[in-house]
C-alpha cells in the first residue's frame, strides 16, 4: 500500500533508519515535515526526493575524495534542491539602489 502521508515510524521503515534519526532530520529542517502533536507527518514524495538528493550529494562527496575533477563536473551537472522550512529556497530579490545625497 503506497500511502501519500507517512508518520515517523513509517518513514523510518521506508528508509531503513531508526525513528529517532528520522525525527532528528525533520527537526533540523533537512526533511520537510509538519509537526502534529508529539510527532511528525511527511509526504511520501518529499521523503523520496530527500533520499534521492542525499544519494547524489554523498556520491559527489565520495567522487571528490577520489577524483576532484570528476566530482566538480558532476556537481555542475546536477545541483540538489535546497529546502528551507519545508519549501524550496528561492533567491533573494534584488534591492533597489539607495539614492545618494549631494554634499552640502
Amino acid at each position: 500500500m503506497n500511502k501519500e502521508i507517512l508518520n515517523t515510524a513509517e518513514v523510518a521503515e521506508l528508509v531503513h533508519a531508526e525513528p529517532s534519526t528520522v525525527a532528528n532530520v525533520a527537526l533540523r529542517g533537512e526533511l520537510p515535515a509538519a509537526s502534529i502533536g508529539k510527532g511528525y507527518i511527511f509526504f511520501r514524495k518529499d521523503v523520496l526526493r530527500y533520499g534521492r538528493e542525499k544519494v547524489e550529494r554523498d556520491t559527489t562527496e565520495r567522487l571528490a575524495k577520489r577524483n576532484p575533477h570528476a566530482a566538480g563536473i558532476l556537481a555542475e551537472i546536477k545541483q540538489p534542491e535546497r529546502w528551507q522550512h519545508g519549501r524550496r529556497a528561492r533567491p533573494s530579490p534584488a534591492l533597489p539602489a539607495v539614492p545618494q545625497r549631494e554634499a552640502a
